[in-house]
């Protein structure tokens, strides 16, 4: 018995063209989930710097706390872009109320990231914020503490908070009201 095939017969299989059209797709859907991919990593580790500007800020807070002579005193009130001054260490010698205040700013500057060069840093933890500075300052008996860093590593290092990372740093600000000294 022969076989006849006809023209008319439809085809079964996939064409060239097909396979193309269905490779497009799927490249188009690859590249968009990597700049997904691609905004959450930056997200993720703007999320890491403000995680680690916040435990910076209440960490100079408590240590304000604990020294509430030299924070009345104002021994706290540093400005923004001050670098460590190479203070005496308070670790197994005895230091007054001003000292200590002097100490824990260096080893603060030293964590926010700024001065990683100094050599006042060298045996301090390391900070890790990019560009990370920050000031204390002070309006009567309230305290605010301001940390300042590039998060979008743009290389304008502005010193002011406006929300415009083309212009200035990316900010987190605390305020508190330390108990007095009785």
């Amino acid at each position: 018995m022969k076989r006849c095939y006809s023209h008319t017969q439809k085809q079964k299989g996939f064409t060239l063209i097909e396979v193309l059209i269905s490779l497009l797709i799927l490249g188009i859907g690859l590249l968009g989930l990597s700049a997904l991919q691609l905004t959450a990593l930056r997200h993720n580790t703007s999320a890491y710097n403000r995680s680690v500007a916040t435990a910076l800020a209440y960490d100079i807070a408590d240590r304000m706390r604990a020294n509430k002579n030299a924070t009345e005193a104002n021994s706290y009130i540093v400005a923004v872009g001050t670098g460590p001054s190479n203070a005496t260490t308070c670790i197994n010698n005895s230091c007054g109320a001003a000292a200590l205040a002097a100490y824990d700013l260096d080893e603060w500057k030293c964590q926010l990231g700024k001065h990683n060069a100094n050599g006042a840093c060298n045996g301090k933890l390391q900070g890790e914020l990019p560009e990370g500075v920050g000031q204390i300052t002070r309006a009567g008996n309230i305290f605010t503490i301001t940390i300042m860093w590039d998060d979008e590593r743009t290389g304008n290092l502005g010193t002011g908070c406006s929300g415009d990372s083309s212009v200035d740093l990316t900010c987190f600000s605390v305020s508190f009201e330390p108990p007095s000294v009785l």
